[in-house]
C-alpha cells in the first residue's frame, strides 16, 4: 500500500478487501479533545471521555438534567453545558459533539460508574 498524508482528523482510505490495515488504520487515527482546559470540578477527581453513538443534543441535556442546574461555560469550541449529579458525576456536554466528558471521585468505588451507565443507557 502507497503512503499517503493525510488532514488532521481525516481517516485513510482502505480497500474493502484489506482488513488488516483498516484494523491498524483505526487504531492508528486520533481525535482531537472537543473539551478545551480540562479542569476538575474537586480536586483529585478523575477525567474520562466517551464516545456516543450519536451527537449530543439538546434533547439529550434535558434528559441528563432532571432536577439538577444546568452550568454553562463558554468556550472556543462553543457553550459547554455542565451537569452535576448528586456529587458523584460531573458531566460536560457540547451539542453537537458525539464525545461527552464525565468527571467522577475515585473513591466513590463501583456505584459512579453504574450509575453512569444507566443514565447514558437512557439515552444512547
Amino acid at each position: 500500500m502507497k503512503c499517503q498524508r493525510f488532514r488532521r482528523g481525516s481517516h485513510p482510505v482502505v480497500p474493502a478487501d484489506d482488513h488488516n490495515n483498516l484494523k491498524l488504520a483505526d487504531r492508528h487515527t486520533i481525535m482531537p479533545s472537543p473539551f478545551p482546559n480540562p479542569v476538575p470540578p474537586y480536586p483529585g477527581w478523575i477525567r474520562r471521555e466517551y464516545r456516543l453513538s450519536h451527537p449530543v443534543t439538546h434533547d439529550d441535556i434535558a434528559a441528563f438534567l432532571g432536577n439538577e442546574e444546568l452550568y454553562v461555560r463558554e468556550t472556543a469550541a462553543g457553550p459547554v453545558n455542565i451537569i452535576h449529579k448528586y456529587g458523584l458525576i460531573e458531566l460536560h456536554c457540547i451539542v453537537g459533539e458525539p464525545k461527552i466528558e464525565i468527571w467522577f471521585a475515585p473513591d466513590g468505588g463501583a456505584y459512579p460508574s453504574e450509575y453512569l451507565d444507566a443514565l447514558l443507557a437512557t439515552r444512547f
